[in-house]
């Protein structure tokens, strides 16, 4: 008496109900989860933020691959300005320090663990609501990297069609 595919996400097992006794249902939020994906978007961001910065990172004498690279620069700024999202209202989950996430020096994210599952046990519909809404976290997130990635017309494509242009001007000069 399984019952798996009648509420995505949802699979009842159904015990020992006598017949024509009404029968209650509770579903809660699945916090342990939720929590799970968070720490991942966290990690990954982090994983991001960390390749930018080594990009601008300079040792002795020397200067990082892409320092002061314009396009660089632009996506660090997207990035950073895509996780300092706040939402109006929404029952004090406003963004993600709300929630128990705060932002680096280097621009890296920290989570306070205790403070996330406050947040998604009191507050789980805000807490989704902070990344789903259409100003949310994840959806700026999602539009600003599909902009920046689009094989035609995102900025990185462009940048790197004005980069091999640049690079034959160069060569035919070498040339001659």
């Amino acid at each position: 008496n399984t019952v798996g595919n009648a509420i995505a996400g949802l699979t009842l097992n159904l015990q020992n109900a006598n017949a024509g006794e009404t029968v209650s249902i509770g579903v809660s939020a699945n916090t342990a989860d939720a929590g799970t994906a968070i720490q991942s978007f966290v990690n990954t961001y982090n994983t991001v933020m960390g390749d930018i910065n080594a990009q601008n990172v300079t040792g002795t004498g020397s200067a990082a691959v892409l320092q002061g690279d314009s396009t660089l620069r632009d996506v660090q700024q997207r990035v950073l300005t895509d996780v300092t999202t706040s939402l109006l209202g929404n029952g004090g989950v406003s963004n993600l320090q709300s929630i128990g996430i705060t932002m680096q020096n280097d621009g890296t994210l920290t989570v306070n663990g205790g403070d996330l599952n406050n947040a998604l046990s009191t507050n789980f519909n805000q807490v989704q609501n902070l990344f789903q809404n259409n100003s949310g976290v994840a959806t700026v997130f999602a539009s600003d990297l599909t902009n920046l990635t689009d094989p035609t017309t995102g900025e990185l494509a462009l940048t790197q069609k004005g980069n091999r242009s640049e690079e034959r001007r160069v060569g035919k000069e070498g040339r001659s």
